[in-house]
């Protein structure tokens, strides 16, 4: 069964609610989670502990993690048939085969951001265990539908069933699930090159947006960077550490090449994710998180005021994106649960808005990324599209 429903609208509570309820009818259910990212996938693992305290937890990936981790489809069989009690097993579309291969006897199946269910590497097992597993279910914000029968689709009822839940943007933002996205084109004079000065053009850019803004929108920044190459030498070969240090914010980044760093210490990406999260939770401290690719599906960091856009994305990358600074503050969810706030009423927010800064420079690099952000916005949060209806492949 498919649920389409914008980012930061549920989806993961929606898992959890029904794997519960699961569980608490039979002791002995099977449960498996798949996700895009091993940091991700460890997110999903702590909310689902938090929620469901009985569960065995396994995780299979290559990625680090403070459960029990295999990567061997053996390893993993043999796991489930002498563990007793409830099972929940954590993995990634790249190791979903090894669960195929396991021949486990699973009741239900939950595959978080299904748009990456359809790449040609993945759909062989999920078709496998969506025809094996008791129950199977996919979420998404950004389905990939399919016009031709030849390639795999989000709208192929046989594997991924059919539409049991979908709900609009704004009807999310007006009933305090999420907030409006307002983007903000930050013009830059001069001129951006992506093959000379690129690092030392963002320094200057960065401090600009970040230190130069007095709205209070700019105390927990989340920047996609243009490559890891110039974010690299931006770190490293400009004052761009010690301008931030100097103004209190802590700087963080993660890339696949080089891993998660806390400041200038390296960590595991369970750590850099606990950091994350206590910071974004911390009314009083101010951050700049940098990241490729790693941070766009799915992480909850409700503090994260603003996302700049250094580079330009796909249309479900920049759908993911602006979901990572949408995301209601605690504070204010509070408030609105205890009637102190009232759903939509964003002048009285302490968060009213999630806030997309796109640089465009004065030879218009950056402006097809703003005209993306401002299209996404328009078509998605404003007119109440479905992404479904602006991608087809």
């Amino acid at each position: 069964m498919l649920t389409v429903a914008p980012t930061s609208a549920g989806k993961s509570i929606m898992m959890i609610a029904d794997a519960d309820e699961r569980i608490k009818n039979d002791s002995e259910t099977t449960v498996v989670v798949v996700a895009s990212k091993i940091l991700l996938i460890q997110q999903l693992s702590e909310e689902f502990e938090k929620f469901i305290p009985s569960a065995n937890i396994i995780h299979l990936h290559s990625g680090d993690t403070e459960h029990k981790r295999v990567t061997n489809f053996l390893d993993l069989a043999y796991w489930c048939e002498t563990t007793g009690g409830p099972k929940i097993i954590f993995t990634t579309y790249h190791s979903l085969y090894k669960i195929a291969l396991a021949e486990l006897n699973l009741d239900v199946v939950y595959l978080d951001e299904c748009h990456n269910a359809v790449n040609p590497r993945f759909f062989d097992a999920v078709k496998e265990l969506s025809r094996t597993a008791k129950n199977f279910y996919s979420m998404t914000a950004s389905p990939k539908f399919s016009q031709v029968a030849s390639k795999p689709g989000n709208n192929d009822a046989e594997v991924f069933g059919s539409k049991i839940f979908s709900v609009r943007a704004p009807e999310l933002i007006q009933d305090g699930s999420i907030l409006p996205p307002y983007a903000s084109v930050m013009e830059v004079k001069g001129i951006r090159d992506s093959k000379e000065g690129a690092a030392e053009r963002d320094f200057y850019t960065l401090c600009d947006g970040i230190l130069g803004d007095d709205s209070g929108d700019m105390n927990k920044v989340l920047v996609v960077a243009p490559n890891t190459k110039v974010m690299m030498e931006m770190l490293s070969m400009t004052s761009f550490l010690e301008e931030m240090t100097e103004n209190g914010y802590e700087v963080l980044h993660i890339t696949s090449k080089y891993g998660a760093f806390v400041g200038k210490k390296k960590v595991t990406r369970v750590e850099f994710l606990k950091t994350l999260s206590d910071y974004g939770a911390d009314s009083k401290k101010k951050f700049v998180v940098f990241h490729i690719g790693i941070l766009t599906e799915g992480i909850s960091v409700p503090g994260i005021q603003t996302c700049i856009f250094m580079r330009n994305q796909n249309m479900i990358s920049t759908v993911q994106t602006i979901g990572r600074c949408i995301r209601v503050h605690p504070e204010d969810t509070s408030r609105m649960q205890s009637g102190e706030l009232i759903p939509g009423d964003f002048d009285n927010y302490q968060k009213p808005y999630g806030k997309v800064v796109i640089p465009v420079y004065s030879n218009k690099s950056g402006i097809a990324t703003a005209k993306r952000v401002e299209n996404v916005i328009n078509e998605i949060f404003v007119k109440g599209n479905y992404v479904s209806d602006m991608i087809t492949k």
